[in-house]
């Protein structure tokens, strides 16, 4: 399982690319392995982190999103 929160609160959240249907905080079971869980929320740049989920495991991510004005994917 991952818990995925967010400052702000309520981010779009993509794991591996793939967008979400819930915003944060969320949480989610995956299966084990590596994963890229990125959040995004207008007026603000996006955050992601790369996880290693363990069998069994339960991760918490917390990202904090910078203000900015740059699109998703993009850099300031």
């Amino acid at each position: 399982r991952v818990e995925v929160y967010s400052s702000p609160t309520g981010a779009i959240v993509w794991i591996n690319n793939q967008l979400q249907l819930e915003r944060t905080p969320m949480r989610v079971d995956l299966a084990p392995g590596t994963y890229t869980v990125s959040v995004y929320q207008r007026g603000f740049v996006m955050e992601e982190a790369v996880i290693e989920l363990g069998p069994a495991q339960t991760r918490s991510v917390d990202l904090k999103m910078k203000e900015g004005a740059a699109p998703p994917g993009m850099v300031l």
